[in-house]
């Protein structure tokens, strides 16, 4: 059980500065009901002999925009995380975010879809790779995408990951549970929603948040972002 919410929280996103700052990150994490961690390569490669003897669920988090904008992307750093995982016997996830790219705005429909498509790829390669399961951070926004067939790009991606995690920081909750309505409407695996504490927010505001999201049925759970921020 937790002081944050009145029911365990799924997961939460752990990074270098993080483990730097504080030795105890994990307990702490255990303490407040945390399932699972979202851990930074660097992270994990810091900190992997204390995380991995938790009794936490440890998912590496590999992504950068630039993946998926080119078929002619770097993969190495890529590649590396998902060998770690694999020899570690641990979960990849996949947070490429395409869109937060500046480049994404001025992208045709056909251009999104192939940035969607080598998502896919990557996700593909993760799962053979690992033997596991891989979760992907997407956003509402794909609805707008069509792909070749008629699906939209959120119908394509729930439709290759194994869970998704909604990463839709906006204030208004019902924005964002229409969002991940939309997204457990195409396949029925875990659909967890971001939560951060925006700029000028404090916790409780958050918390706030967070209670209206996990009333919904679809929504399996949240996760902080970071968990630095919420310990």
């Amino acid at each position: 059980m937790t002081d944050f919410l009145d029911r365990p929280i799924l997961s939460a996103w752990v990074y270098k500065k993080c483990v730097r700052n504080d030795p105890h990150i994990f307990p702490k994490a255990t303490a407040m009901g945390v399932q699972r961690i979202h851990i930074s390569l660097e992270a994990f490669e810091l900190a992997y002999q204390t995380i991995l003897g938790s009794g936490l669920d440890v998912e590496i988090t590999l992504g950068t925009p630039e993946w998926a904008l080119s078929d002619d992307a770097n993969l190495d750093r890529f590649k590396e995380g998902v060998e770690r995982a694999r020899v570690d016997g641990v979960r990849v996830h996949l947070d490429i975010e395409p869109w937060a790219d500046p480049a994404w705005k001025k992208m045709s429909n056909e251009e999104k879809a192939a940035c969607l498509m080598r998502m896919a790829s990557l996700l593909a390669y993760a799962r053979e790779k690992t033997k596991k399961d891989v979760s992907l951070a997407v956003v509402n926004q794909l609805s707008k995408i069509k792909l070749h067939g008629g699906l939209s790009g959120d119908e394509y991606l729930a439709d290759k990951a194994d869970s998704i995690v909604l990463m839709d920081y906006r204030s208004d909750s019902n924005a964002v549970i229409i969002s991940a309505a939309q997204w457990a409407l195409h396949k029925n695996h875990d659909i967890t929603v971001g939560v951060n504490i925006p700029k000028g927010k404090t916790k409780e505001n958050a918390k706030a948040h967070a209670q209206k999201l996990i009333q919904q049925r679809f929504i399996t759970g949240i996760a902080l972002h970071p968990l630095g921020d919420f310990v």
